[in-house]
Formats: structure tokens, sequence, C-alpha cells
């Protein structure tokens, strides 16, 4: 009984030990690389990628949950902030003219892509979503009306005098994710 007492605590302790014990090399090893995260403001991270010169390819901007001192429970992204950090990082000036579809969202899975299509870079809204109600009995019954073309042409005439925040703000919906990819540039791996 005594030899399973010494026994059964030195596992204990061999366990505990491994587990505090564990180093940086070791954990490199069984973990990988680390990413490169940058704080871009109280509540964003940013994770970027890099093309073979060097120039950032993608950025992805998420919400902070866990930071040093901070614990924050909400994990979407504060649309407000991040208006401000995509106007420091790409002003309007550097992005280039709307392309077609500005604003578009494709659906599946459960996950919503809002792309905003620049000449030089394209901003991607990724949000969850949910089919509820009457339509997950009936998918093959929802038809949308078509306006016509005079009415699809004055709302893209409308549409294109109002500014980029607010079309962003009103199509982005309620993001986890965005993705900030520059065109004409093509990310490696490390």
């Amino acid at each position: 009984m005594r030899n399973k007492i010494i026994a059964s605590a030195f596992l204990a302790l061999l366990c505990v030990g491994s587990g505090f014990g564990q180093s940086s090399p070791d954990a490199g090893t069984k973990y990988g690389r680390p990413e490169t995260v940058y704080s871009v403001s109280e509540h964003v991270w940013m994770t970027p990628e890099y093309s073979a010169d060097g120039q950032v390819c993608l950025m992805r901007l998420y919400p902070k949950r866990i930071a040093p001192g901070i614990n924050y429970l909400d994990d979407g992204l504060d649309m407000a902030e991040v208006l401000k950090i995509l106007n420091e990082l790409i002003p309007l000036e550097t992005r280039g003219n709307r392309k077609e579809f500005f604003g578009m969202t494709e659906m599946g899975g459960g996950v919503a892509w809002t792309r905003f299509n620049y000449e030089r870079v394209t901003f991607t809204f990724v949000s969850p979503f949910e089919v509820v109600g009457e339509l997950l009995d009936r998918p093959d019954e929802v038809l949308l009306p078509y306006p016509g073309e005079k009415a699809i042409s004055e709302a893209r005439r409308k549409e294109a005098m109002r500014p980029d925040d607010e079309l962003i703000r009103e199509y982005a919906g309620k993001p986890k994710v965005l993705e900030i990819r520059w065109l004409g540039r093509e990310c490696v791996s490390q």
C-alpha cells in the first residue's frame, strides 16, 4: 500500500512538473512558430501576411478577447473603431475607386462575406448569420422580386453619392473578422 502511495505521488509530481516546466523551445516544437499579432486599438488585434518582397498583402482584424490586464466578453468588431483603423491604415485616396459589386454579400454555411472592392484593396467583413422561421421549412420557395433596370440604375446612382464609411457601416452587419487584401500582392507562406 505504501509503495502505491509513493508511486502515485511520484506520478503526480511528474505530471505537474512537466506542465509547469515547459520552455519556449518546447512550445515551439509542439505548436509551431508564434504568430505576429499587433494591437491596433484598445479592442482590435491585427495579424498580417506578406508578399515575397515584404509588403503586406493581407491583414486580418479581429476582436481582442483577452490582453494583458483585460478581458472583453463581446466577440464582435466595433464598427466605429474599425472604420477609424481603416481610415488610418488605408486612407480613401490610397484605395482607388470603388469597383463593381461594392458592398455585396455572399452567404453559405452560416457565414456571410460582405466585400467592399476598390481598385487596389478589398475589405471583406466576415459575419455569422442564421436562417430562421419558415425559410427553413421552404427554402426553394424564397423568391425576391426583380425591381427592374430603371430602379436598379437609380439605386446605383444614389449609392455612388454616399460616403464609403456610411455604406460599410450599413452593409457590413455585425462582423467578427475583417480581412484586408491588397490586389496584385500575392501572399507567401513563411
